[in-house]
């Protein structure tokens, strides 16, 4: 009679898949879809779906979860820049980074000395109508959805001629490949004029560092740089830029 079942022996996934294998089972596994997948690698659905099918095939149907297969680490040239900063910040790294995107923000902005060109047209007493342009409504995300839940605005009508579809997108937006500017009506123009300057100056902050957190873990994730997929300043640069 056996003892017990054998040890499992671990499994190294970078000797064990392809090059190409590697970097789909590593986006994969931080629950990246095969639109986004495609999109970040350059290649077809089509071809992520067999790479995913091959890797099922080497290494199991839970090869997701399965705790024996060793996967590699991140690349060093991630780490070597987060504690480069570490070591210069007198702040620690998380809390400097926060408080330099916070400066980075005002600076831009008092610099354009602009309203965040949102424009209010009257339709009758009582009644506006909130145009948000593709690359806002992107960066606005959260506040539209805080005011459209508490009622203050309604969807109206999307333009589908114009959209924000920069190729991370999909990697920061459950799959979706662009975004179309929009209308919505609004019985309340100052409250939420004055509801989105104040997370423009207070939280815009916060939701840049929420989406560099999803693409850093992309970034590590592939093993090559890539361009497609910006780093925080860009990302700063990128929402000053719309507002």
């Amino acid at each position: 009679m056996a003892i017990g079942r054998a040890l499992q022996k671990p499994v190294i996934a970078r000797t064990t898949l392809s090059d190409r294998e590697l970097d789909v089972a590593m986006l994969a596994r931080i629950n990246i879809g095969r639109n986004a997948i495609s999109g970040i690698l350059g290649i077809s659905v089509n071809s992520v779906k067999t790479l995913l099918k091959r890797i099922e095939n080497k290494l199991g149907p839970n090869w997701r979860h399965n705790s024996h297969i060793v996967w590699p680490a991140p690349e060093n040239k991630y780490l070597k820049s987060s504690n480069a900063q570490e070591e210069n910040d007198p702040d620690d790294f998380e809390n400097g980074y926060y408080h330099r995107l916070e400066r980075e923000l005002k600076r831009q902005r008092k610099a354009r000395q602009t309203s965040f060109l949102l424009l209010l047209n009257q339709s009758h007493p009582g009644k506006d109508i909130l145009h948000v342009s593709s690359a806002q409504r992107f960066w606005l995300r959260p506040a539209l959805k805080e005011l459209e839940d508490r009622k203050h605005i309604k969807l109206l009508a999307v333009d589908w001629n114009e959209t924000f579809s920069p190729p991370w997108l999909p990697l920061v937006n459950r799959g979706r490949k662009e975004i179309r500017a929009a209308d919505y009506v609004t019985f309340s123009e100052k409250y939420v004029t004055g509801y989105i300057r104040n997370y423009l100056e207070h939280k815009l902050k916060d939701y840049i560092l929420e989406v560099n957190g999803k693409l850093e873990e992309v970034r590590q994730a592939v093993r090559k740089e890539n361009d497609a997929i910006p780093g925080l300043q860009e990302l700063i640069s990128m929402a000053a830029g719309i507002f």
